[in-house]
């Protein structure tokens, strides 16, 4: 009886060390589980942010790239031609060559710069990011025609952290003067495209560049004959004999829109008349179809230099916009007959 009682009491003590054991390991294999994937997701979403915040410092600390220089290009070429320009690009490359014999980005270490009377520092820094006053990112540069003279090249730049375009239309050695562009439609686009935003499509801005200048009206050949025996052989008291012996060819030089200065262009529809031989100013004459049988004259010299039109500015302004308005005759058959074989476009 003895012996019973005791096999009894190991049994029942093996089943309570069994059920204990049990019970203590279902808790550990829970809490495996429901620890390891809190831990792993936690893990990958804070790596995500890290990789993101690292995405966008990266970013804010470049004030240009290549998809700004992208954008100023197309600018570029679409609001030029508004202006009868054509802008060459300095892309790295082979320097970019101006008329009065500056290359850029060269000019920069072998030429002092001037803004407002005092010296700069002004290079070429892609980035945007240097240690110059003036961290250049972008060269465009137009020659302008023979006639006209000189050049205008736009230097963008960052200065202070804050976008600002640069023109420089220096024609003596020795200092390049520089002074931010007045040509509002260029500094504001470069202003706009630095600091990110938009500057709506091609069509638009060449509508808004349009839309500033004054239409005038398209010329023909029997306007531009009509115009040169008005404005230069009637003055002269010529008949048919004097333009016969006193002119070769008479040259037509379509100068519509052409930018004088960045905040100084001629009207569309704007011509030069001038004379082979030109023995002197009053062989030439510069003006603007207004209406039917209207134009108005500009009167300013032909062969011109960029410190005389820097000098008399306001002056050329005037006379571009309120110059004097002449009704165009029709001379003698025979006079306007020579005067229109001689013209060449």
């Amino acid at each position: 009886m003895r012996k019973k009682l005791i096999l009894f009491a190991v049994t029942i003590m093996s089943l309570g060390t069994l059920a204990a054991c049990q019970n203590k390991t279902r808790p550990v294999v829970e809490e495996k589980t429901s620890v390891s994937t809190p831990a792993s997701s936690s893990s990958s979403a804070s790596s995500s942010v890290s990789s993101q915040s690292s995405s966008e410092e990266k970013k804010s600390t470049t004030p240009w790239d290549s998809n700004k220089d992208q954008q100023l290009e197309a600018f570029i070429n679409s609001w030029a031609p508004t202006m009868n320009q054509s802008y060459q690009k300095y892309t790295g490359g082979a320097p970019l060559h101006t008329i009065v014999g500056t290359d850029y980005p060269d000019v920069f270490k072998t030429m002092p710069f001037e803004m407002n009377g005092q010296r700069i520092s002004i290079g070429y820094t892609p980035t945007g990011k240097g240690n110059y006053d003036y961290n250049v990112v972008a060269i465009y540069n137009y020659n302008k025609r023979a006639m006209a003279g000189g050049h205008i090249t736009y230097l963008f730049a960052f200065h202070n952290g804050q976008p600002v375009a640069l023109v420089d239309q220096t024609t003596e050695g020795g200092v390049t003067v520089v002074k931010p562009t007045a040509n509002q439609q260029v500094a504001s686009s470069f202003a706009s495209i630095a600091g990110g935003s938009s500057t709506g499509s091609t069509s638009s801005n060449q509508e808004a560049s349009k839309s500033s200048q004054s239409e005038g009206t398209a010329v023909t050949k029997e306007d531009l004959a009509k115009a040169y025996w008005t404005l230069i052989a009637k003055p002269k008291g010529w008949d048919v004999e004097s333009v016969i012996n006193a002119v070769a060819s008479i040259h037509v030089t379509n100068v519509s829109n052409m930018q004088l200065e960045p905040d100084l262009s001629y009207q569309n529809n704007t011509y030069i008349l001038s004379s082979n031989p030109m023995k002197d100013t009053t062989y030439s004459a510069i003006f603007q179809k207004v209406g039917p049988n209207q134009v108005r004259v500009i009167n300013i010299p032909i062969g011109r230099t960029q410190a005389w039109l820097d000098e008399n500015k306001e002056s050329v302004r005037n006379q571009i916009n309120n110059g004097r308005i002449v009704n165009l005759e029709q001379g003698e058959y025979y006079v306007m007959r020579e005067i229109r074989n001689k013209i060449t476009q």
